[in-house]
């Protein structure tokens, strides 16, 4: 039995009506479509949609309409982490959906950079999922608190332009 959960969310929750369950959104993320170095695109210029077709691609198991996004078929792997997104990115033998701000480090170095095609991009809502509050246990009720006055103060920072945007890639 699980007491909050964390990451990804999907949309039919925000509608879910569930008793006892309290849903809350916190940031969304962008993904841009990336290339590694050793990948054919990664020298190319001006991409098309239409060239992403003949690629092998990773799927986001939560995202199940990835090679719909791009326009391929040769689905080669589907991930559930960043950290094996990026290992096959930096193989060079796949293209994929990776959250633009994480990227940050890795396309400076030019280990990986994204493919900017028009409408090929993904924003991806991040929340939490938990028991409402009076049925949550002290230490957890606690967790909570404190972990939402931090994300509040994050939060803040993106908004009130303390965050380096123009750092960001998109």
């Amino acid at each position: 039995e699980l007491d909050i959960g964390i990451g990804v969310t999907d949309p039919a929750v925000h509608n879910a009506n569930v008793s006892g369950v309290e849903f809350e959104p916190l940031f969304t993320e962008t993904h841009l479509l990336f290339c590694g170095n050793k990948h054919p695109l990664f020298n190319e210029t001006n991409i098309k949609k239409s060239q992403l077709k003949e690629h092998r691609f990773y799927q986001r198991g939560y995202a199940p309409d990835d090679g719909e996004k791009i326009g391929s078929t040769h689905l080669g792997a589907v991930i559930h982490d960043a950290s094996p997104a990026l290992a096959l990115l930096l193989s060079g033998q796949f293209i994929g959906f990776f959250p633009a701000q994480v990227a940050r480090k890795w396309v400076e170095s030019g280990q990986i950079k994204p493919i900017i095609i028009a409408g090929v991009k993904d924003e991806i809502e991040i929340g939490y999922v938990s028991r409402q509050g009076e049925n949550l246990p002290p230490g957890l009720k606690f967790f909570m608190e404190d972990f939402l006055d931090s994300f509040s103060k994050y939060r803040h920072e993106l908004e009130s332009g303390l965050f380096d945007k123009d750092s960001q890639l998109t």
